[in-house]
């Protein structure tokens, strides 16, 4: 999870994923373990042979040892090199909330190449709970426009009350300077993939010589697409950069796509995410190997896996559902982490708790639930000093909150609520 303002960004190691301004999901995702097919792409096609590809393994698909893929915590990398070209892909979020896609591309034949790039991403502009109840009602408010002098699309949503807030979205390409701009853009989605076509071959780059329709405006089912055609000579090289930003108004969106039109400010964007992430780290005492497990332990509460959860035999037991949760002031809406503790001066407390905080920081919501399972009786030592240490780490203020931590004694509980919290 990659996170600057009020923008994050979460990816997979395949390039899946989504983008987030406040609590406005960007573009749509599901977790799928085994696909992992919903993310923002970018394809890449050589305009003389026609073979298709793109700069993560997915939605094409790849060879493990065709991809190498580095995490930091300001920043992904994804390096790949196939069919004579060397792609080297950073992906990052600055400081004022743009998410950045920087593709630099070399070519390493000894022939000169025609290669196109196209970016694709199903746009919500809604919160993701509530695409995910009703996509198809959701898709009907979502208007679009190109703008031919930012080499850009806009989208909108229509208010359907006056007090709905305004989302504007913007999706824009930035070649290389003394470089044509194509200018092709895409934002219905049934036009890009073509008839029974998915996003792993869409129709409308299966023709080496096709091109984006350019349809604009309240298309049924939008996207956001750019393309741009690159000639290369032997060995040459260049870069070409995707961003996506949100904002409150058009003013604003098109004041901040001002600020990175040039590849000095996208450099300088990169050096400046590096810098905070460090502050942030520092600030709360953490390392790389503490962000590796925290980032490996939100892939496990993200994606349906059973590696964490209880044995079959205590899932087998339960009898409750999402409801069974709302006495202990738990929605059930978010992913749930469970953590046992018997003592008081437990690592593994301090580390979710770690955890907790660096979430929230980069708006993932997660609730934190802590099971004292001492004997208590009438003793409350245990509890208090859980208390002391979420309040020493500053996160008191997100006890008993609908996104926040909940602490519950095992020996007040129910067996079913029990076998209900674990599974």
């Amino acid at each position: 999870v990659l996170s600057q303002g009020d923008t994050s960004v979460l990816i997979s190691s395949a390039g899946g994923g989504f983008s987030q301004w406040r609590e406005f999901a960007l573009t749509r995702w599901l977790a799928d373990t085994t696909l992992d097919q919903w993310g923002t792409w970018i394809y890449v096609q050589d305009r003389e042979s026609g073979a298709l590809w793109s700069v993560t393994c997915q939605p094409i698909g790849c060879a493990p040892e065709q991809q190498e893929v580095l995490f930091y915590p300001h920043k992904v990398e994804f390096q790949r090199s196939e069919n004579g070209i060397s792609l080297r892909t950073g992906v990052t979020v600055s400081i004022d909330g743009v998410e950045i896609r920087r593709v630099n591309i070399l070519n390493d034949s000894d022939r000169p190449r025609r290669l196109k790039l196209t970016s694709y991403g199903e746009v919500v502009l809604a919160a993701q709970a509530a695409d995910r109840r009703h996509p198809a009602f959701n898709k009907l408010f979502i208007e679009s426009e190109y703008l031919p002098n930012e080499n850009a699309l806009l989208f909108q949503r229509r208010p359907r009350s006056s007090d709905e807030k305004t989302i504007v979205l913007i999706h824009a390409m930035v070649i290389e300077a003394g470089r044509k701009v194509t200018g092709e853009h895409e934002t219905d989605r049934a036009k890009f993939l073509g008839r029974s076509q998915t996003m792993h071959t869409p129709q409308t780059l299966k023709d080496s010589k096709g091109h984006l329709s350019g349809t604009t405006g309240g298309t049924l089912d939008p996207i956001l697409s750019l393309a741009q055609e690159i000639f290369l000579k032997p060995h040459g090289k260049t870069r070409v950069t995707f961003l996506t930003l949100a904002a409150s108004s058009r003013a604003e969106a098109l004041e901040k796509l001002s600020r990175y039109q040039t590849g000095q400010s996208i450099h300088r964007a990169f050096d400046d995410a590096r810098a905070r992430s460090e502050r942030e780290l520092f600030e709360l005492g953490l390392n790389a190997y503490a962000i590796e497990n925290i980032q490996r332990l939100l892939s496990a509460l993200l994606h349906p896996t059973g590696t964490l959860r209880a044995a079959p035999h205590i899932l087998a037991q339960n009898k409750k559902g999402q409801s069974g949760l709302w006495a202990f002031g738990i929605s059930g809406d978010f992913p749930i982490l469970m953590v046992r503790v018997r003592d008081g001066e437990s690592t593994l407390l301090r580390e979710a708790l770690q955890a907790f905080i660096y979430w929230r920081n980069h708006h993932v919501t997660v609730n934190l639930m802590i099971l004292n399972d001492q004997d208590t009786g009438y003793a409350l030592g245990l509890h208090n000093t859980i208390q002391r240490q979420i309040r020493r780490m500053g996160a008191d203020a997100s006890l008993n909150q609908r996104d926040g931590i909940f602490i519950l004694r095992t020996d007040q509980l129910q067996y079913a609520d029990k076998i209900l919290f674990e599974t």
